[in-house]
């Protein structure tokens, strides 16, 4: 038998409660008639829960059609067995001993119903229950009547919607930390206008955006600073469905200058409509300032290599710094240590403008950190050295503040200085020193390139007059000497034929030849930095006294007056007297052969600064910029007069003076005579008496 046939009471008739009315009281025979025993039982059977009668044994008796749904058990096979089938109770006594309690005292229903949480279907699955229990009679055919209700669903969609609410919580609190830690400003717009951001954004831009939200697109500008067109800007764009990645700048209210990558994209709703604008903004200010200087740099590497000229290397050099690096830029090379100012360029606009050029050319801008130790400087214009007040208040009128100077290294050798003038824009920005640490050893390099280049010019030039020296101007003494051996061959023992002469020409062109070797092996130990000096201190009024003895008798057969000057006290000076006289015999011996009949040959000697200045002037016709310029020149010789040396002399002077630590120059225009001008220093040889 299955529920819908079977009856309340379980085997006898059904068990029907009385109808009462509210207040407990029968109702009166002329009210609404209680529902009959089908209607109850069909009530029963298509009720929306499960509905199960228990009777005093606690024996199922009544099993609806939504309880076989529930339980899993037909009604033909629930029916007679204990309710301790149906739930899952921990107790030991079963789920009877609960609902015994009920037919005993109602007020013990709410414990029965706690006690049946968990339903157990026929295959052993538990599931969740709410169940509501009721006692039907009051006699001993009472029935305890169940109305369970399985919760999974119910329970299911409960967790579901929870884990929704944390998910969606959750997200909310993953997205403010994103917002709050991302390195990208975020701007956000809906539909109405109003605007949402995080606080990069406001730190990116500069502006309050809570009070000054208008500002936003005041801030953002085209990449080269100009502003937007009404409605033009990228975020106008996105609206229109638009995705805009784009290069800007930034100009907060501070007034400096931010480059930004700005991307915006439309927001659209579940219904594909567009409801705002996220606008991101990446600060790559740092990153654009590094791109440029890299390009700077192999731009850079690439111009200097392509000149090998020593000159226009360096100009090049002090060009390329400016604007880049600074607002000016001096390039020194250092001659034994001293600086010499081979290049400088000044930017085109601005205050340094008003430096005199032949100033910034004529003025040593490095010191003793840069050109002993090779240290990098930085200082302000207040606090450079010296005495000079009116230097330190010419570069202060220009704007100067900062002057960077840094070693020209190459090889190891600190070979000269890069010297950068800059206002305290430049020197402010941030990775302009290591760029110009970057750009002084590229300098240096491009700058070594170029002199070894010309060294080797000189050096193949050189060779070519060794083998034009060796082909002609030997060729004409062993022509000699070959000739007077044959004569003195043909004629044997004559005596009559016998004479001085020729022995004499021999020996003469012997000694001839003799000196021209001697001069190519002088001027190659000189350059190779072979010779080693010995110096002590000499006093140059004597030095002079004895060049002007030994050569008087040539002036005197020339016609020519010879004397010498000193100038103030000049003191003793360390030399290797034997090459000083070398020196001053082969300038005095040049100016005898250009100096004219009733000319005038002056040797003069001064103290000048740190060191003792010489001087060989002459009154003869003097020389052009031209010849002045290759006068040092192995083998160059003016051919206006006929000479029997090799064209050594003045070279194998000037690299003796350099071996000494000095300089040694000529002054001279055509038709006004030429002064040849040498130093050596009061302290002696910087290389503690070897030539370089």
């Amino acid at each position: 038998m299955d529920a819908r046939g079977q009856d309340l009471g379980g085997g006898g008739g059904a068990a029907q409660p009385p109808s009462r009315s509210r207040d407990g009281d029968a109702e009166p025979a002329g009210g609404a008639a209680p529902p009959s025993h089908a209607q109850l039982v069909a009530m029963i059977e298509h009720a929306a829960v499960a509905i199960v009668a228990v009777d005093v044994a606690g024996r199922v008796v009544t099993f609806n059609r939504r309880a076989v749904e529930t339980f899993g058990w037909p009604g033909d096979a629930i029916f007679g067995r204990s309710v301790d089938a149906l739930f899952a109770t921990r107790p030991p006594d079963g789920a009877w001993s609960h609902l015994r309690d009920v037919l005993g005292d109602p007020a013990t229903a709410a414990l029965a119903s706690r006690a049946l949480r968990r339903g157990r279907r026929r295959d052993g699955h538990e599931f969740a229950a709410a169940v509501t229990c009721r006692r039907l009679g009051d006699d001993d055919a009472a029935l305890v009547m169940l109305e369970v209700r399985d919760r999974t669903d119910e329970l299911r969609r409960a967790d579901e919607r929870a884990a929704e609410t944390r998910w969606s919580d959750e997200t909310r609190r993953w997205s403010q930390a994103l917002l709050a830690t991302a390195r990208v400003g975020i701007v956000a717009h809906d539909a109405a206008g109003a605007i949402s951001f995080n606080h990069r954004a406001e730190e990116l831009l500069g502006i309050d955006l809570v009070r000054r939200p208008g500002e936003f697109r005041d801030a953002v500008r085209r990449r080269d600073g100009s502003p937007f067109a009404p409605g033009d800007g990228p975020s106008h764009r996105s609206p229109a469905g638009e995705v805009v990645a784009v290069d800007l700048a930034v100009a907060p209210r501070d007034g400096s200058r931010r480059e930004v990558v700005g991307t915006s994209a439309p927001v659209r709703g579940s219904d594909g409509r567009i409801i705002g604008t996220i606008c991101t903004f990446d600060d790559v200010t740092d990153l654009r300032r590094r791109e440029r200087r890299q390009a700077f740099l192999a731009r850079a590497g690439e111009v200097l290599s392509a000149s090998l000229d020593p000159d226009a290397t360096a100009g090049r050099v002090a060009e390329l710094a400016v604007p880049v690096l600074a607002d000016a830029c001096v390039v020194e090379v250092f001659d034994r240590g001293r600086p010499r100012v081979v290049a400088h360029h000044v930017a085109a606009t601005g205050g340094l403008t008003a430096l005199p050029a032949g100033w910034i050319g004529a003025t040593p801008w490095s010191d003793a950190a840069v050109r002993v130790e090779g240290h990098p400087t930085v200082r302000g214009v207040g606090d450079l050295g010296g005495d000079d007040d009116d230097r330190r208040a010419l570069l202060a009128r220009a704007g100067v503040d900062w002057v960077h100077t840094l070693p020209l290294v190459a090889r190891g050798q600190i070979a000269g200085a890069l010297c950068l003038l800059s206002t305290s824009a430049h020197v402010a920005e941030p990775g302009l020193l290591s760029t110009a640490q970057a750009y002084a050893r590229i300098a240096a390099l491009a700058l070594d390139n170029a002199h070894l280049h010309h060294a080797t010019e000189a050096a193949i030039r050189a060779r070519d007059h060794v083998l034009r020296f060796v082909a002609h101007d030997l060729r004409s003494p062993l022509n000699s000497v070959a000739l007077q051996a044959q004569l003195m061959r043909r004629y044997g023992d004559m005596p009559e034929r016998r004479a001085q002469a020729p022995i004499e020409l021999i020996l003469s062109e012997t000694s001839r030849m003799h000196r021209m070797i001697q001069e190519l092996l002088e001027v190659g130990r000189l350059a190779a930095g072979e010779v080693t000096l010995r110096c002590s201190p000499v006093a140059p009024a004597t030095v002079l006294d004895e060049a002007v003895v030994r050569h008087r008798a040539a002036a005197g057969a020339g016609e020519i007056s010879l004397v010498h000057e000193t100038r103030g006290d000049v003191p003793a000076v360390p030399v290797d007297l034997d090459r000083l006289r070398r020196v001053l015999d082969n300038l005095v011996g040049n100016a005898l052969r250009f100096t004219p009949a009733g000319g005038e040959i002056v040797l003069g000697a001064t103290r000048r600064d740190g060191d003792v200045l010489w001087w060989v002037r002459d009154s003869g016709p003097g020389m052009s910029a031209e010849e002045a310029a290759h006068v040092f020149e192995p083998f160059w010789q003016a051919r206006r007069r006929p000479s029997s040396g090799v064209g050594l002399g003045l070279t194998i002077s000037r690299r003796a003076v350099e071996a000494h630590g000095g300089r040694l120059w000529v002054e001279s225009a055509a038709g006004q005579g030429a002064t040849f001008f040498f130093t050596t220093p009061l302290t002696g040889p910087a290389a503690g008496g070897s030539g370089a």
